[in-house]
C-alpha cells in the first residue's frame, strides 16, 4: 500500500541505460579533467640523428666523449643550417624583389595607357508616370495646366503624339506610389520605362 506522497518510479529500460550511460561520461570526463589538471609538466627534448632519421631520446649515463663529439657535430650541423637558412633567405628576398620590379612595371605601363573615350557605364532605367497622349498640341496644354492648378510639375514630350509625363524615378516601387497618389487625384495615368 501507498502512503500518501509516495509515488512508484517506473524506468524502461532504454531511459535507464541511457542515464546509466550519462553518468559514465560524466565521470570519464571529470577523471580525465582532475587528471589533466594535477598532472605536473614535464619537457623531453628529442633529438634526430641524420644517418639513421630515427627519433632518439637523450640517455643521461652517456660518457663525456660521447657528447663532446655529438656537441661539435650539432654545431656543424647547426652552422650549416645557418648557412643554408642565409642562403634561401637570400632566395626569397631575390624573388620578392624581382615580383615586386615585375609589379612596378605592370603598374607604370596601366598608368601611361591612355584610358579609352567610352566609358562604359551601366545605366539603370528610369520610370515616369504617362497622364495623356493627345494629337493635338492645345490638348496636352490644356491637362498640363490642369496639373499645374493641383500642384503637379508635368513636361510635354513630342513622340509619335504630344505626352504628358510627370516624375522621374529610378525605382520602380516608388512610380508605383506616386502613380496611385495621381489616381487619388482623379488623374488616370500608367508607367512608362524610359532608357
Amino acid at each position: 500500500m501507498k502512503k500518501k506522497g509516495e509515488e512508484l518510479v517506473v524506468l524502461q529500460k532504454k531511459t535507464f541505460f541511457l542515464i546509466l550511460f550519462i553518468i559514465a561520461v560524466i565521470g570519464v570526463l571529470v577523471g580525465y579533467t582532475i587528471g589533466y589538471v594535477t598532472t605536473p609538466v614535464k619537457q623531453v627534448y628529442v633529438q634526430k640523428t641524420t644517418e639513421t632519421e630515427k627519433t632518439v631520446l637523450p640517455v643521461t649515463s652517456e660518457p663525456q666523449q660521447t657528447k663532446k663529439q655529438e656537441n661539435t657535430t650539432q654545431q656543424e650541423k647547426s652552422e650549416t643550417s645557418e648557412k643554408e637558412t642565409v642562403k634561401i633567405i637570400q632566395e626569397v628576398e631575390a624573388t620578392e624583389k624581382t615580383q615586386s620590379q615585375e609589379t612596378m612595371d605592370k603598374l607604370k605601363t596601366v598608368k601611361t595607357e591612355k584610358p579609352s573615350l567610352k566609358k562604359l557605364v551601366y545605366k539603370r532605367p528610369l520610370y515616369t508616370l504617362q497622364v495623356g497622349a493627345f494629337h493635338e498640341s492645345e490638348n496636352a496644354e490644356k491637362l498640363i495646366k490642369t496639373l499645374s492648378e493641383n500642384g503637379i510639375s508635368s513636361q510635354l514630350v513630342k513622340e509619335n503624339l504630344y505626352k504628358v509625363r510627370t516624375g522621374y524615378y529610378k525605382r520602380f516601387k516608388d512610380a508605383q506610389r506616386a502613380s496611385e497618389i495621381l489616381k487619388a487625384k482623379g488623374f488616370d495615368n500608367f508607367i512608362v520605362k524610359i532608357n
